[in-house]
């Protein structure tokens, strides 16, 4: 009788898993059930409607300001060009998706991140089950990651859930690198 209890555990487990990983994704259903998955409204202004803000916390859309709810940019495949690649400052990227706890657990830091350096840091997250390409191009087969990109390039790595000040440390890093070589290219700031 105790097998057939796990036999009917896993069963169930596997069925709410599938569900949860590929059915409800596929028709567009949020699937987040710790309340801190993204909710998404386009960007005012943009032109682009994939280009959305992304706030990554559980409080209702109203108790938000706009300026709170844009620090984060929503970024796929179709625009991870223009948004990443082609940005003139640095860009932190999460690769993440909804069913990923690791994710959810990185996703209020990185949103912290966004707001304390909101305008000398551009951050930005990507959903890896609709950005698949974006994903294999970059060679993402561990979430979380995030990537630092400056000049179009990823310049830092980080695998897996990282402490905010390791997080901040990279950003600083890249900050630095580029204050430096502003001037060396005419760039007076």
């Amino acid at each position: 009788m105790e097998g057939k209890n796990v036999l009917i555990v896993l069963a169930i487990f596997f069925a709410w898993f599938s569900l949860n990983r590929w059915l409800l994704p596929a028709f567009g259903i949020a699937t987040c059930m710790s309340g801190h998955c993204a909710t998404i409204s386009d960007s005012p202004g943009s032109s682009d409607a994939a280009a959305r803000s992304v706030s990554m916390t559980n409080a209702p859309r109203g108790d938000k300001t706009a300026k709170e709810r844009k620090t984060m940019t929503e970024v796929r495949d179709d625009n991870f060009q223009i948004e990443v690649l082609q940005s003139d400052q640095p860009v932190l990227v999460d690769f993440w998706a909804p069913w990923c706890g690791p994710c959810r657990r990185v996703g209020p830091i990185v949103e912290e991140l966004a707001r304390e350096n909101l305008g000398r840091v551009k951050v930005a997250k990507i959903n890896v089950d609709h950005s698949p390409e974006t994903a294999a191009q970059y060679g993402i087969s561990s979430i979380p990651t995030l990537i630092l990109f400056k000049n179009g390039r990823p310049v830092d790595r980080l695998v897996g859930v990282q402490p905010k000040v390791r997080l901040q440390a990279a950003l600083d890093r890249a900050l630095v690198q580029a204050e430096e070589a502003a001037p060396a290219r005419g760039v007076v700031r």
